[in-house]
């Protein structure tokens, strides 16, 4: 009897762990189900369900959706080959998204734009918020993609990047294009070391060509000045001659006028800008070389303003000399304003004007020695038109030189970038002469060659500046 009943205990014990471990199974195939599920676009997921658990025909969800039947079929083969696909690839783990600093996708680790905008600074990553946001549009940049393939080289559900693909399009990062692909309208740079040190090698070279043949028609031309036209801080020529080389180097070695040719390649974004959004990508498998973080950049800012007052116009260059920390923001018409106030005695140190001293003083505009303020950077009253004739424009000799540059620098750098962007890569990489990167190369050769010596502290928040004004400060 004891036998019997141990018998019986043992094999009810055996049934039930059978029964767990059936529904056990059971339950992680649905689990496994509703995650493959959940990869499907928002339409594939709709047509699934109403298909196999409402039990809905074919000809009734067409109706439901208002879609051709043949492509609710398309929809639903499409949709089958997805999850079997994805139950049967014992390979991959579909990560979920963690708003982590390790995990929120953020790739690019530089955004810009180039064209016209209303505001001097324009935070392209406004648009990015999402913790995906980077990988999707780096994922459809090279080849175009579907909302599902996105989401399964992303490992994360379909569901869970859809809108946001969506909100890319619709804000001009991405585009659709034909059976449901997307493709990612940014101009990615994807540095890599290889290329970098290439690059190096040519802009040293180049900037060892523009010293020979061009700086001397500068500094010749400086010399001819009449210096009552300028103001220096200090009247210290090395720091004047920082600021007019840049300046002329941007504007006087350009080949070509690529406005035109950049015009057909900006997009118009729902906030009313046109512009072309750049962003870089940096390989962190191959450490890249020093060089290739020489990067200068120039902004200027026009203002119509009243009628009683002069209208500024303000000329800057940032680079790694200067300690503006590239916050192009910081340093808006309002702020030269204000420096003109000071200059024409419209403000005093009163309290009703104490935070747009401290702005002045913080930026160095300002700078007090022995308890008397003076200003600490050049000004001309000279227009900037005459200023910017009054150097030598390009010889034949470097036109040709110039074309030669742009050419080698778009045969390294074309290979990293996809079809659609290859046109956009040669209008992008003209001028080089003039580039704000080749400009640091040639400082770097001039410092190397004691053609300027370096910059002293209080110089260094407002080197390569130049304000063009009706008056000047003695």
């Amino acid at each position: 009897m004891g036998n019997g009943e141990g018998g019986s205990a043992a094999t009810v014990d055996n049934e039930t762990h059978s029964t767990n471990h059936d529904e056990s199974d059971k339950n992680e195939i649905h689990a496994r189900l509703r995650s493959e599920i959940s990869y499907l676009s928002k339409t594939q997921r709709e047509i699934v369900i109403m298909h196999y658990f409402d039990k809905k025909k074919l000809h009734e969800i067409a109706n439901r959706l208002n879609l051709p039947l043949s492509t609710i079929g398309w929809h639903l083969c499409e949709a089958r080959d997805q999850i079997k696909n994805g139950l049967y690839d014992k390979s991959e783990t579909y990560a979920k998204c963690k708003d982590s600093e390790n995990n929120k996708g953020s790739i690019f680790s530089e955004m810009k734009i180039l064209g016209k905008i209303d505001t001097p600074y324009m935070d392209v990553s406004s648009y990015f918020k999402f913790c995906y946001s980077h990988k999707i549009a780096y994922s459809a940049y090279h080849k175009a993609k579907t909302i599902n393939e996105i989401a399964r080289e992303l490992s994360v559900p379909a569901a869970f990047i859809e809108n946001e693909i969506f909100h890319l399009v619709d804000n001009g990062f991405m585009k659709k294009i034909s059976k449901n692909k997307y493709l990612t309208n940014i101009y990615i740079i994807k540095q890599n070391k290889n290329n970098e040190e290439k690059i190096d090698f040519i802009l040293t070279k180049y900037a060892k060509k523009i010293i020979d043949l061009y700086i001397p028609s500068i500094i010749k031309t400086m010399k001819q000045f009449n210096m009552k036209n300028f103001y220096i801080p200090n009247k210290d020529k090395n720091f004047f001659m920082w600021s007019v080389i840049t300046y002329v180097c941007g504007y006087n070695l350009v080949v070509t006028d690529i406005k035109k040719e950049l015009n057909n390649f900006m997009i118009s974004r729902k906030d009313g800008q046109q512009n072309i959004t750049i962003a870089t990508v940096k390989d962190d498998l191959q450490p890249l070389p020093a060089s290739s973080y020489k990067h200068g950049g120039m902004i200027t800012y026009n203002k119509i303003v009243p009628k009683d007052m002069f209208p500024l116009r303000v000329w800057l260059f940032f680079s790694k000399f200067d300690e503006r920390q590239d916050k192009y923001m910081d340093y808006n018409i309002t702020l030269f304003e204000t420096l003109y106030e000071f200059m024409t005695g419209k403000i005093t140190k009163s309290p009703t004007h104490i935070d747009k001293f401290i702005s002045l003083y913080e930026k160095e505009l300002i700078i007090s020695r022995q308890n008397i303020d003076y200003i600490n950077m050049i000004i001309t009253s000279m227009p900037e038109k005459n200023f910017k004739d009054s150097f030598t424009h390009m010889s034949e000799k470097l036109i040709s030189i110039g074309k030669k540059l742009d050419e080698e620098i778009y045969t390294i750098r074309k290979k990293c970038f996809p079809h659609h962007m290859k046109d956009l890569c040669r209008v992008i990489n003209q001028n080089y002469l003039a580039s704000g990167q080749l400009r640091v190369y040639i400082i770097d050769s001039l410092l190397k060659n004691n053609i300027l010596k370096p910059l002293k502290n209080n110089q260094k928040k407002t080197v390569n500046m130049i304000m063009f004004s009706d008056v000047i400060t003695k």
